[in-house]
This record gives C-alpha cells, sequence and structure tokens, in this order.
C-alpha cells in the first residue's frame, strides 16, 4: 500500500462523488465481515484516496476487519474481473468473495481538491 499523508487522502465518503443509493449500497458493503471489495482505475483517479476514506469509515475499536480492500490497475470496472484470471484466482473464489467493485475515475483527484482539504 502507498502511505499518504492523512491529512490530505482521508475524506469523508460523503465527498466522494457518490450517488445516493450507490452511497448506501457501498457503506453496506465495507462493513461486511468478510469479502473483497476492489477499486479500479487510472493513476491518479482517486483509488487511494477512496480506500483510505472507507478504512477511516469503519475504523473502530471494536471491529476486528477480515475485509480485503485494495486497488488493481485496470482501464474500466469489468476488467478486474479478468485481471484477477490472468494473476491465476480461480473463479470460484472470485465469484464467492468479490462482493464489490468501484471505477475510480469518477472520484475526486488529489490535486484538484481545495487547499482547505
Amino acid at each position: 500500500m502507498r502511505i499518504l499523508d492523512k491529512q490530505k487522502s482521508t475524506l469523508p465518503l460523503t465527498a466522494l462523488d457518490f450517488s445516493g443509493a450507490n452511497l448506501t449500497k457501498y457503506c453496506e458493503v465495507i462493513r461486511q465481515p468478510y469479502g473483497m471489495i476492489l477499486h479500479c482505475g487510472p493513476t491518479g483517479s482517486g483509488k487511494s484516496v477512496t480506500l483510505y476514506s472507507a478504512l477511516n469509515e469503519i475504523s473502530l475499536s471494536e471491529i476486528v476487519i477480515n475485509l480485503l480492500i485494495s486497488s488493481l490497475h485496470t482501464n474500466d470496472a469489468p476488467g478486474i474481473i479478468a485481471r484477477l484470471a490472468d494473476m491465476g484466482v480461480k473463479p470460484f473464489m472470485i465469484s464467492s468473495s468479490l462482493q464489490c467493485v468501484r471505477p475510480a475515475v469518477d472520484a475526486p483527484r488529489l490535486q484538484d481538491m481545495p487547499q482547505a482539504l
């Protein structure tokens, strides 16, 4: 994982341009006790910002996280399935563990955020 300045990289999920319905679904998914949540998009699209924001949202001392939240460089969300298969992940493992794929291309970029954030 890339280590970023937490002051600049952690935003509330509401600041990440989720639609209302998708924000509700995403908040439900990140609270699942297991599974895999992958964020995809090109460099600078907001994958790491979204990851830090999700971890910050669920970071409570009474919660033990057995969940994989990661990013994968692909051009689009469906490309994640092919990338995992190319990496040797068996199809049954993908279908049984993948909870959410979020394209990060619509997330705000750090360089586009106001300095106050």
